[in-house]
């Protein structure tokens, strides 16, 4: 919550999609620059009206997707862009869909894994209502989507953040 109290907690493993392969590819060969530079928070990723229900490979969830299901049906997402620190771990430059909320994004390699630490701001991805459904998220690299998770909803309004904890292992 917004006084730093635990209120859930959970860990799955992302589903890194087809379009990491020539992300990673065109790093080794110097032809890209492009860092995972963004998380995207999606509202789509239920099947139906139930929203502890995450989508799975019946419903679309696969390595093939290109984008969450949210950006695709044209519902709400909410996109943190970011620029990682150059060459120490630490705090990423952050620009958000609601400018200036205060959200955050730590960035951490050591020993082949790439962590990325984010928190989604009181004020931020709150929506139009106040309240959002979140059920799915995905890291990209510039457009290209890297991984992605859906799962049953995280509600986010004024009284809450929520920190995400997604570390890739190579």
């Amino acid at each position: 919550d917004k006084d730093g109290n635990v209120k859930d907690s959970w860990e799955k493993h992302n589903l890194v999609v087809n379009s990491s392969r020539p992300v990673l590819a065109k790093h080794m060969a110097n032809r890209s620059a492009t860092p995972v530079n963004k998380l995207v928070l999606g509202t789509k990723g239920h099947i139906g009206d139930n929203l502890m229900t995450p989508k799975t490979a019946n419903e679309g969830f696969t390595a093939a997707r290109t984008n969450l299901f949210a950006e695709e049906e044209g519902a709400f997402v909410y996109n943190i862009n970011f620029t990682p620190p150059s060459t120490d771990n630490g705090q990423a430059v952050v620009v958000e869909d609601d400018a200036g909320a205060g959200s955050t994004v730590e960035v951490v390699y050591a020993n082949n894994t790439i962590t990325y630490k984010v928190v989604l701001a009181v004020n931020a991805g709150n929506g139009a209502t106040g309240t959002t459904p979140y059920t799915e998220a995905a890291l990209y690299a510039g457009d290209d989507m890297f991984c992605m998770r859906t799962f049953a909803v995280r509600a986010k309004d004024v009284s809450s953040v929520i920190r995400i904890t997604w570390t890739l292992i190579f």
